[in-house]
């Protein structure tokens, strides 16, 4: 009778992968909070502006650091289809002048001589291959998210429907 040898593998090399991944893991989170750190939230009420100095995209926001703030500021993806590219978190870049007023969803930039705006969420905003009615249906619910955060809409709602007038007149 034979005796038969047992091969006892090392229980690190049993876990390796799970040890990488952790340690993975780990990475990415301390990654994260070094280049977010502690952000101003974006609020539709609260404005800012300033020189961008550096950038951080996650998801479908964008982290600026801006020369007059301490820590960086939240943009939430914003569009505008008449740029390439149209959407806000790729278009931005550091060294633009970045402006967004109080009570307003729109992001202006600044670049050189040149003049840009971005509407947040958007998805209809200068982009030919939407029917009007889908526009106007976005921009009845920009205008109501204006309003339930506590804007006054009064001069954007007459803007938008003298557009209404105009369409309707265009039709006939």
């Amino acid at each position: 009778m034979e005796l038969i040898e047992e091969y006892e593998d090392s229980v690190i090399k049993d876990y390796l992968p799970f040890f990488g991944f952790l340690v993975l893991l780990v990475f990415c989170v301390i990654y994260e909070m070094i280049n977010i750190g502690s952000p101003r939230p974006y609020s539709i009420k609260q404005g800012f502006q300033g020189t961008v100095t550096s950038k951080f995209v996650n998801k479908s926001y964008v982290y600026v650091g801006l020369t007059n703030a301490g820590n960086k500021q939240e943009i939430r993806n914003a569009y505008n289809y008449a740029y390439e590219p149209s959407h806000l978190i790729s278009f931005i870049e550091v060294g633009d002048e970045v402006l967004k007023n109080d009570c307003s969803d729109t992001v202006y930039i600044k670049r050189g001589a040149e003049d840009f705006h971005f509407i947040q969420l958007a998805y209809w905003y200068n982009d030919e291959t939407r029917t009007k009615e889908y526009k106007k249906e976005w921009m009845i619910k920009r205008l109501l998210r204006l309003n339930e955060e506590g804007c006054d809409v009064e001069s954007i709602a007459v803007k938008y429907e003298r557009e209404i007038d105009e369409m309707k007149n265009n039709e006939n």
